[in-house]
């Protein structure tokens, strides 16, 4: 729901993976119910958000709800 979105909790998925030779990745996520986007770094299970590329958001998505994102 895009209330939740609107609350920080994505519905993140991933998209592509960039494994590295020292077993850290760069992970595109893509949240489906509102359009953003980030790269973050993931090593082992921890994943660090937004390492790579912090989360970008659609210009239509932050037209409507800029002054409620969090």
């Amino acid at each position: 729901m895009i209330e939740n979105c609107i609350k920080g909790d994505h519905t993140l998925e991933s998209i592509m993976e960039l494994s590295h030779w020292d077993g850290s990745a760069q992970v595109l996520r893509w949240c489906s119910v509102c359009g953003a986007v980030v790269v973050d770094q993931q090593i082992d299970t921890r994943i660090f958000p937004g390492q790579y590329v912090p989360m970008k958001f659609p210009k239509l998505f932050t037209d409507k709800y800029k002054k409620h994102i969090k």
